[in-house]
């Protein structure tokens, strides 16, 4: 159990510059003993706006106000509990409730990307906090890395302060591999006059739909080619085929 306490617009819970008071125990540890590491006298001071964080390893936690035993809520973070202190007792917060699926992304995947995913999965989940930060893993390497994400909620016992919670988390970067970002589905050469000579023939419309853009995601970047081949022969309008040979560099 700790006991966190901020000066300032921001208490991040488990930031030890903020540990007011803290107490751990084991099965065997004495309960006479457990108490005196709760401050002089066995009374850790509090101020509204302080937040209690609880952590027990089988899930054992009851919870009194106003002489009331409290109703425990099914919690999906079953071993941890935060209560902020106010002026009319503990309030159970659901700060750290959120659980992440399985993140998969393919190195060299594009930061924002990753970080879009993150938002939407809290925007889903909770629409109370507000995403402080995000902070990204290389994304550049392979292997099994943590995402660190700091949300928070306002308190309700002290204006003007937010209280923050910290993820870690857990994504894989796999191998990437050879993709198009991009692939016209039409590109247009308007209507041509054939005469017989040569001719080049320009892209008519916007250009930037037209291009191809591949994605390279390998970490070991060797050579690649891209083929193209031609389905079936070009025709005019009356579909005469034309026999000349047509080269296409997009």
């Amino acid at each position: 159990m700790a006991l966190y306490s901020s000066g300032g617009a921001m208490l991040t819970i488990y930031d030890q510059k903020q540990l007011a008071a803290e107490m751990t125990a084991k099965g065997d540890t004495p309960k006479q003993q457990l108490l005196d590491q709760w401050g002089k006298n066995r009374i850790a001071p509090t101020n509204p706006g302080d937040v209690l964080a609880v952590e027990h390893a089988e899930n054992k936690v009851s919870w009194m106000q106003d002489g009331v035993a409290q109703n425990m809520p099914k919690r999906l973070n079953k071993k941890e509990w935060l209560f902020e202190v106010t002026d009319k007792g503990y309030r159970l917060l659901d700060l750290n409730q959120m659980v992440f699926p399985a993140l998969t992304f393919e190195n060299h995947t594009d930061p924002s990307k990753v970080e879009q995913v993150v938002r939407n999965e809290v925007a889903k989940q909770q629409t109370s906090v507000k995403v402080e930060s995000i902070d990204m893993p290389d994304l550049k390497t392979v292997g099994k890395k943590k995402i660190k994400l700091k949300v928070s909620q306002a308190s309700v016992a002290k204006n003007n302060q937010r209280i923050a919670y910290v993820y870690e988390i857990p994504i894989e970067v796999t191998e990437g591999s050879l993709s198009f970002v991009q692939m016209p589905k039409v590109i247009d050469f308007g209507s041509v006059r054939i005469d017989g000579k040569r001719i080049e023939v320009p892209r008519v419309g916007d250009q930037s739909t037209m291009t191809i853009k591949v994605r390279d995601g390998r970490s070991r970047k060797t050579s690649w080619t891209l083929d193209v081949q031609q389905q079936s022969p070009l025709t005019d309008s009356k579909q005469r085929t034309v026999k000349q040979s047509l080269l296409f560099f997009p």
